[in-house]
């Protein structure tokens, strides 16, 4: 899962946006085919998935602005590598990675999907 997105749904639901587990996966999903290389592309498909009112659109916008200030490409870089050179290769499961990296919308994600 992409850490960076998963990261900024949680920063929506810190401004009011409900953003629910499978919306973060349909959002990941868009990522996956616009990139990160074209900032207004990606602002406009993660605004269709996830903001759904008039006032959720407004606050998205606003996030995404404030949360996307730097240059998206290295920032996802950075934040992958981070995350590579701070997992024990010991830990196998996708699960344990997610825990170990204190993942919540991940492991929430890993539950609902568990459950169905």
């Amino acid at each position: 899962m992409d850490r960076v997105i998963t990261d900024f749904v949680k920063a929506l639901r810190n401004v009011n946006v409900q953003a629910s587990p499978a919306e973060t996966i349909d959002a990941v999903a868009a990522v996956d085919v616009v990139g990160y290389s074209n900032r207004e592309l990606l602002k406009q498909s993660l605004s269709i998935v996830l903001s759904k009112t008039p006032e959720e659109k407004t606050q998205f916008d606003i996030c995404f602005d404030n949360f996307f200030k730097e240059d998206i490409e290295p920032l996802r870089k950075k934040q992958n590598s981070r995350l590579t050179n701070q997992s024990p290769s010991f830990i196998e499961s996708d699960l344990g990675k997610q825990l170990q990296e204190d993942s919540q919308a991940e492991v929430m994600l890993a539950i609902e999907k568990a459950a169905a």
